[in-house]
C-alpha cells in the first residue's frame, strides 16, 4: 500500500463523528473501558465495538489491559497515535474529498464541544473558552512561518499536558480563501430565501 493510500485509509477511519469523539475522550482522559466511553459519548456500549475495531485496525487505539466487570472483565482502550492532515497529495481528488469530509466532521465536533463547555461552565467560560477566526493576506514565506508556529503550538500543548489539569481541546484550520463555485452560491441563496419564507 502506498503512502497516500495509507493516509486516505486513515482519514476515512476518522470520517466518523463517533470515532473522533472516542479519540477525543481517550486523549483527554486516558485509558478507558467501553462502558466509560459510551457513557461520555451518550450511546449504548454495543454500538462502540465496530468503531473501536476500525480505530484499532488503523492503529489509532490499542488495548491497554482489562479491568474486572460486573459479569466479565472489561477491555480497556487507549489512544495510540495522532494524524496530522498534511502531505503533498493535493493533486489527488480522493485525498482532497476525504480531507474535506474530515475537516467538516472535526469542525462540527469542535462546535459541539465549545457549546457544551459554555453550558457546563458559564462562570468561567470567558477564561477557559476562546474562538479566533481571522482573515489575513500572507506571503508564501509568512504562510510557511504560520504553519510552523501552529505545529510548534500543537507540540507545546502535547509536551505540557498535565494529568492534574483540566482537559481542553484545540482545533486549527488554515486554508486559502478561494472563490466559491456558483453551485455553492446558488445553494446559499436558496437557503436564505427559504429562511425568509
Amino acid at each position: 500500500m502506498s503512502e497516500i493510500e495509507s493516509n486516505i485509509r486513515h482519514l476515512r477511519v476518522l470520517n466518523s463523528p463517533i470515532r473522533l469523539q472516542i479519540l477525543t475522550y481517550l486523549r483527554a482522559f486516558g485509558s478507558r473501558t467501553v462502558s466509560e466511553i459510551a457513557e461520555w459519548i451518550g450511546i449504548e456500549d454495543h454500538l462502540l465495538y465496530y468503531h473501536l475495531g476500525q480505530l484499532a485496525k488503523a492503529e489509532f487505539v490499542e488495548i491497554d489491559g482489562t479491568r474486572p466487570g460486573a459479569t466479565k472483565p472489561e477491555t480497556i482502550y487507549r489512544a495510540k497515535k495522532r494524524l496530522r492532515v498534511a502531505g503533498p497529495y493535493s493533486q489527488n481528488e480522493v485525498w482532497r474529498k476525504d480531507v474535506a469530509k474530515n475537516v467538516a466532521q472535526v469542525l462540527r465536533i469542535a462546535a459541539r464541544e465549545y457549546e457544551s463547555a459554555l453550558e457546563a461552565y458559564p462562570e468561567t467560560a470567558s477564561e477557559t473558552c476562546s474562538l479566533h477566526r481571522m482573515t489575513a493576506r500572507l506571503t508564501s514565506a509568512r504562510r510557511a512561518e504560520l504553519r510552523q508556529k501552529i505545529n510548534e503550538l500543537a507540540d507545546w500543548i502535547r509536551e505540557n499536558e498535565d494529568e492534574s489539569g483540566d482537559s481542553y481541546t484545540a482545533t486549527f484550520v488554515v486554508s486559502n480563501l478561494a472563490k466559491r463555485t456558483n453551485v455553492v452560491w446558488e445553494n446559499d441563496s436558496r437557503r436564505t430565501a427559504n429562511r425568509r419564507e
